[in-house]
């Protein structure tokens, strides 16, 4: 399963904030869309914005906190007015924002290829 990743403080932390823990290139994109608590029919659903994604996952700004080893089922609103298909992620961090807002840092429970990644940034 999945662990989840809290923000090291300043004490906790033996590395050097300026060094890059990412296992994976992140890139910017600004898809919107919508997302769902993964525990089946008639969940809540949100709407979500991507701020970042990766072959390995997706780092979400949503209006509610969600918990950390939460499965995701995300559909994001592609060119005009079709939809991606569903993707699963699970929540390995989740951080509040200044505006109330929260980002999540999601890993896709299957890696995506590089061209499903392109379609997707594009």
């Amino acid at each position: 399963m999945f662990e989840c990743e809290q923000p090291a403080t300043q004490e906790q932390s033996s590395e050097p904030r300026t060094l890059e823990r990412r296992a994976y290139l992140r890139f910017p994109c600004n898809h919107e869309g919508f997302c769902s608590a993964h525990d089946g029919p008639g969940q809540e659903r949100w709407k979500v914005r991507v701020r970042d994604a990766s072959t390995g996952g997706l780092a979400l700004i949503v209006p509610a906190r969600v918990e950390c080893d939460t499965s995701l089922v995300v559909s994001l609103q592609m060119f005009g007015n079709s939809y991606s298909r569903p993707m699963i992620l699970q929540v390995v961090r989740s951080e509040e924002q200044a505006d109330g807002s929260w980002l999540l840092g999601c890993k896709f429970a299957r890696q995506l290829s590089d061209a499903d990644l392109r379609s997707l940034i594009r």
